[in-house]
């Protein structure tokens, strides 16, 4: 029994990660939207400071 209950948590685990990696991807796909939407409402395109603004929050996503 007690390596069952081994197993039952590792699977619960993996589980757990997975859930947050979905939250991650989701947390990022609605900043990324956030963002463009943003970008988007300047009449033709955005300053320089608003695209490295873009960039570097682009950026930072990519390590969350």
């Amino acid at each position: 029994m007690i390596g069952g209950s081994r197993a039952v948590g590792r699977c619960q685990h993996r589980r757990q990660v997975d859930v947050r990696a979905g939250e991650a991807d989701n947390f990022r796909r609605t900043v990324l939207v956030a963002v463009d939407a943003a970008g988007r409402s300047f009449k033709g395109e955005p300053g320089p400071v608003a695209a490295e603004t873009t960039r570097k929050i682009t950026a930072a996503l990519q390590h969350v």
